[in-house]
């Protein structure tokens, strides 16, 4: 990781959502995502986004997005610091990341009721790509 490219320039909200938005595939409404202040947040913005689904959403329970274009043999690697509740899980939904592409969580990703660090890596195949 240490020799990548960091796509989403702002991880600690300062100047906006850093290009996450919300995924209800149902797109009625449910899902939101609020910018906020929060003195507990693991960062130095003490800025987070709250995300909340108050009805049916699909898949799951809904939640955020950010769609990286897939091509051959990328790879991504995605770290989220989220406040999962404990008992409900953070899930991945992808398109096509390519014939032969895999992806696989690198960390637990159950809640655990406090902040926590969940790492998801991406590996595309060689063609037929859409985004993830």
């Amino acid at each position: 990781m240490a020799f990548g490219k960091m796509m989403y320039r702002d991880p600690e909200f300062r100047n906006g959502n850093n290009s996450i938005g919300v995924y209800n595939n149902s797109g009625n409404g449910t899902v939101t995502i609020t910018r906020t202040g929060l003195s507990s947040a693991p960062n130095d913005s003490k800025t987070v986004l709250e995300i909340k689904t108050t009805g049916s959403a699909s898949p799951g329970n809904g939640g955020f997005c950010f769609s990286n274009a897939c091509s051959n043999r990328k790879v991504f690697i995605t770290r989220i610091i989220a406040k999962i509740p404990a008992g409900r899980s953070i899930q991945w939904a992808s398109n096509s990341i390519g014939t032969s592409g895999n992806s696989k969580w690198l960390t637990p990703n159950a809640g655990t009721g406090d902040w926590a660090e969940y790492i998801y890596k991406v590996t595309c195949g060689t063609s037929g790509f859409s985004s993830t």
